[in-house]
């Protein structure tokens, strides 16, 4: 579990069309360079020198981790830089945000919608924009 071995939680998966909700703990983004092993279809944390992906030529990608809640259960969630992007111009300055994540498609087309949840009224219009969005998204 690379550097969190330490902390017995999971991974979160979201699966292409899954919406979820989710807290998300912003004190506790980590920021990992990784290798992605097209052969393995999964990332290894870079081991810097001497690491056998660099000396192969795999590019680098910064990887990003973080602490959510989901369903009362505490989990890792890592993603690349362009939801690490949407999660921060959500959250702000908040130590804390509150999201309702939607994945689109799978593998190296994946899309994610990221919306704010700013108060309980809003997560039935929240959820039915998201099932919109995914179908609009589906389409193209």
């Amino acid at each position: 579990m690379d550097d969190n071995s330490d902390i017995d939680l999971g991974w979160l998966v979201i699966t292409p069309q899954e919406t979820v909700g989710l807290v998300v703990d912003m004190t506790t983004l980590q920021q990992r360079i990784k290798h992605f092993s097209t052969r393995q279809r999964r990332f290894f944390l870079c081991e810097g020198q001497g690491c056998d992906f660099c000396m192969r030529g795999t590019p680098k990608r910064m990887r990003y981790q973080v602490r959510v809640s989901y369903n009362g259960n505490g989990w890792w969630w890592e993603f690349g830089k362009k939801v690490y992007r949407l999660i921060k111009s959500q959250a702000g300055d908040d130590e804390s945000v509150r999201l309702l994540v939607t994945r689109i498609d799978s593998g190296s087309s994946t899309r994610y919608w990221i919306n704010r949840i700013r108060n309980d009224v809003e997560i039935p219009a929240l959820y039915r924009r998201a099932a919109q969005r995914c179908a609009i998204m589906l389409e193209k």
